[in-house]
């Protein structure tokens, strides 16, 4: 059995997550996210504004099944208010006006 994991990225000593997801195999998706971060590859966070070395990663839930995990994935943004405007971009809205 393979277990997904959800995923938050934190900056520096913040409790609050800038991105949410879900990986098979989470050192390797941070190692990713951090070269993205630092302008090494694509993904969504490339040109975020964060320093590579400042992003941690925070282990949410882990399930059985990618669908339930894409789910919990999806109610967590939802609830910290992070929408992907682009495959490329992240904003953070506050009552309903991007910050």
């Amino acid at each position: 059995m393979r277990l997904t994991h959800v995923y938050g990225l934190y900056e520096g000593f913040s409790n609050h997550p800038f991105y949410i997801g879900v990986t098979y195999e989470p050192k390797r998706r941070l190692w990713a996210h951090r070269a993205a971060a630092d302008g090494k590859r694509v993904d969504s966070l490339t040109g975020c504004g964060v320093k590579g070395a400042d992003i941690s990663m925070r282990l949410l839930a882990q399930c059985d099944d990618r669908a339930n995990a894409e789910t919990i994935e999806k109610a967590l943004q939802k609830y910290h208010g992070l929408h992907i405007v682009t495959v490329e971009k992240l904003i953070k809205e506050e009552d309903g006006k991007a910050v």
